[in-house]
């Protein structure tokens, strides 16, 4: 799909959102997020007061996706509004689906992809194999200063947590902005990973660098 059918998919998938009362909140602080991504680049705006319960939310929602590029967003926000089975006039479904985040790996031949690539697509068996030949990929960070299990974490990816965690993983490393897995999680509301990391021990008093708990994170 080019850039112009992109846009217009994204605009009709963006009206049918308007039109559609009933979407859980979790879901509709991502699609919050990806819309103010795919039509303003990267959060570039101060984070609310603690008391600004709604736009705090709203501000994570859109921070966390950093440097996700206006194309990826795009993609991103008409993949939840095709799995919400949201109503739309029909161009958004001709987009294919694939992995919520994983837009940016989709061109990349096998040979060419990380071990990051892999997990974005959640291909656990393509991680394990790398992970086994150099296990020093899973205390490495990326580009962005996230590790494994914060990507993990971040896509609600729980067979992945539990395959890092196992292959010796650690549960409470912090990325460039002092968040740990069980902050992303929190962030992203995905309910199940928070249980997980809480189960395998994460540490819950670890404040982030704007002095934010997990638990300060959690979208309802």
């Amino acid at each position: 799909m080019d850039l112009r059918d992109l846009s217009s998919a994204f605009q009709e998938a963006a009206a049918a959102v308007l039109n559609s009362p009933n979407i859980e909140t979790s879901s509709m602080l991502r699609l919050y997020g990806l819309y103010k991504q795919a039509n303003n680049g990267p959060c570039n705006i101060p984070k609310p007061g603690i008391f600004s319960f709604t736009a705090r939310e709203k501000w994570q929602a859109w921070n966390c996706l950093g440097t996700m590029n206006q194309s990826d967003a795009m993609s991103n926000y008409i993949d939840i509004v095709r799995s919400l089975d949201i109503p739309t006039k029909g161009l958004v479904l001709g987009v294919s689906r694939v992995s919520c985040m994983a837009r940016s790996e989709r061109q990349l031949r096998d040979e060419d992809k990380t071990v990051f690539d892999w997990l974005k697509e959640s291909n656990a068996e393509r991680v394990s194999s790398m992970l086994q030949s150099d296990p020093g990929l899973i205390s490495r960070a990326d580009e962005s200063g996230m590790f494994l299990i914060h990507w993990a974490a971040d896509r609600g990816d729980t067979k992945m947590i539990e395959l890092l965690l196992d292959g010796g993983g650690d549960i409470d490393v912090v990325d460039g902005e002092g968040q740990t897995a069980l902050h992303f999680a929190s962030a992203c509301g995905h309910h199940e990973c928070i249980c997980l990391l809480k189960r395998r021990g994460a540490n819950e008093s670890i404040v982030d660098q704007d002095g934010n708990l997990a638990i300060e994170l959690i979208v309802s």
